[in-house]
């Protein structure tokens, strides 16, 4: 997925929280992308397991992490899309800091 990441004109990432049989908190991060010839790519990105609580901001971290070594854009983020929960809340959900983030790069989520 690598080079093809490089072409993508537009992605959005759909996130998964949820905890497994050792009771350790997974972050679960889709990655779908289209480039200029309209071919879509849709792969697991990441899977993050988080060592402290499921905030959002934790979350958030969790995610630019995977963000950042893919070398994905963040102005070429256009959706979001969570399972709610801490993903969700109206000040400290990742989706406000996902959204504050891509803000920043002058692109509105």
């Amino acid at each position: 997925m690598g080079d093809r990441v490089k072409e993508f004109d537009f992605f959005s990432l759909a996130c998964d929280e949820s905890t497994d049989a050792s009771d350790t908190a997974q972050l679960l991060i889709f990655l779908r992308g289209v480039d200029n010839d309209m071919n879509v790519t849709e792969e697991l990105l990441d899977l993050q397991s988080l060592k402290s609580q499921t905030r959002g901001i934790y979350l958030f971290s969790a995610e630019s992490t995977a963000v950042n070594e893919m070398k994905l854009s963040w102005n070429k983020m256009t959706r979001l899309i969570t399972d709610g929960g801490p993903m969700t809340g109206e000040r400290g959900g990742l989706a406000t800091f996902i959204s504050n983030k891509v803000s920043e790069e002058g692109v509105k989520l």
